[in-house]
């Protein structure tokens, strides 16, 4: 109970203390934006922007540590990006991202980067090359999953 200037005691509702308990904890939440890449040189009125997760895809490997086939989808990789490279002469790579939950190498994500100098196009051009070789080479190795 709160007390006023004279002494006398202020009751407050239960339906206001919880109505601002839960407007404090709602505004207190915070949520994540979306990362967004911005096309330099553009005004921001007619900004283009592409959303990063269109150049990445998850892969699934073994639950359990296996040198030798987590070694053959390093090389398929490496293989899928030379074959790129040599089609396309354009500036790209790309990153292997882990996660697995108890097994971190249990399930990667490869990521597409291309050089920002060159048109949404081309890079969606070379990432879907890049992601369909890397899919041939996967879809041989996949028997090996189970």
């Amino acid at each position: 109970m709160l007390r006023n200037k004279h002494g006398k005691d202020i009751k407050i509702k239960k339906e206001l203390a919880f109505l601002f308990t839960a407007f404090t904890l709602f505004s207190s939440c915070k949520t994540a934006p979306e990362r967004q890449t911005y096309v330099i040189g553009q005004t921001q009125q007619n900004t283009v922007t592409a959303t990063v997760s269109s150049n990445y895809r998850s892969y699934k490997l073994k639950k359990y540590q296996d040198y030798d086939f987590e070694e053959r989808f390093k090389n398929a990789v490496e293989n899928s990006y030379s074959k790129t490279a040599d089609k396309h002469k354009s500036n790209f790579t790309y990153s292997i991202k882990t996660q697995g939950a108890v097994y971190p190498f249990s399930e990667v994500d490869i990521i597409c980067i291309t050089d920002n100098k060159i048109s949404l196009s081309k890079a969606r051009d070379i990432c879907e090359d890049f992601f369909a070789n890397l899919d041939s080479e996967y879809e041989k190795m996949k028997g090996e999953l189970k």
